[in-house]
């Protein structure tokens, strides 16, 4: 006899099909989407409809208005909407298109992480030095210095992440089709380049997709 998990996905295949049927097994993961990216890197890229928004698997903004619409009468107006899940810059970023970019930010954070050990090591020693002498100050100064260069290199990666980081193909493909499906964006035929440009106002950047289109 299959368990309540079982249930509740044959349910929602047969409520939405089999495309909302692979979503609520993901919602079932909830705050696993860490690890389902970490295992499926861009395999994992996805968008979800209204009926897949869940808490841990897309913003807040995203299921409160979801919810609203189901609660209110049709004749008050909710913006629809679809939503990338969590999880969908670690999925970007884990595509061969972005690979440059995955380690120009895996370089910055290498030097993050050190910085952040040289700061706990001035903290400790500006306790150890209050402690004898009364001052700390030598080691407060090193502390604010490497507050300073965290600082810069996180807005280095910001650069890079807001110039570099491309939009994968299926990304584009899959954010179009959810867009259709949802009646956020009119039919323009069935070819992929026409697919593609179509889209491209909304993917330009997956750092720049407009929020009124559930972008979490």
């Amino acid at each position: 006899m299959p368990g309540p998990e079982t249930s509740s996905h044959t349910n929602r295949e047969a409520q939405h099909g089999p495309a909302a049927g692979a979503a609520a097994g993901f919602q079932l993961a909830g705050a696993g989407w860490r690890e389902q990216v970490t295992q499926q890197g861009a395999a994992f890229l996805r968008v979800l409809q209204e009926h897949d928004f869940q808490p841990d698997v897309v913003g807040a903004k995203a299921c409160n208005l979801a919810k609203l619409r189901e609660r209110l009468p049709e004749w008050i107006l909710v913006p629809r909407s679809v939503a990338l899940p969590f999880g969908t810059f670690e999925a970007v970023l884990a595509d061969a298109v972005n690979a440059d970019v995955a380690q120009q930010l895996a370089a910055l954070d290498e030097q993050l992480a050190g910085i952040a050990g040289s700061k706990a090591a001035a903290k400790d020693a500006a306790a150890a030095a209050a402690a004898l002498h009364g001052t700390g100050s030598g080691a407060a100064a090193g502390a604010e210095g490497g507050a300073v260069q965290a600082a810069a290199l996180l807005a280095r990666a910001r650069e890079i992440v807001e110039t570099q980081l491309k939009p994968p193909a299926s990304l584009q493909q899959l954010v179009h089709a959810a867009l259709l499906k949802a009646g956020l964006l009119k039919g323009t035929g069935s070819s992929s380049s026409s697919s593609n440009s179509s889209t491209e106002s909304v993917v330009a950047s997956p750092t720049t997709i407009p929020a009124s289109n559930g972008a979490s």
